[in-house]
């Protein structure tokens, strides 16, 4: 998922090449540690992270429409 010009200019990364997208958060924390929280990979894959990273985006959990 590519990251929005508004997240990228609040320091959220965004790869540069083709195909691969940015590093976001998921509401999942990690199992082992309250420091860490999952989070989805510029290549899809799944990990976990500090907290306190500051180059990951967050990605709405829903989209409300009227």
């Amino acid at each position: 998922m590519k990251t929005t010009a508004y997240a990228r200019a609040n320091g959220a990364y965004q790869s540069g090449a083709e195909g691969y997208g940015g590093y976001w958060w998921l509401r999942s924390p990690y199992y082992n540690s309250s420091l860490y929280a999952r989070f989805i990979s510029i290549s899809g894959d799944n990990g976990q992270y500090n907290v306190s990273g500051y180059f990951l985006g967050v990605v709405p959990a829903l989209t409300v429409t009227e």
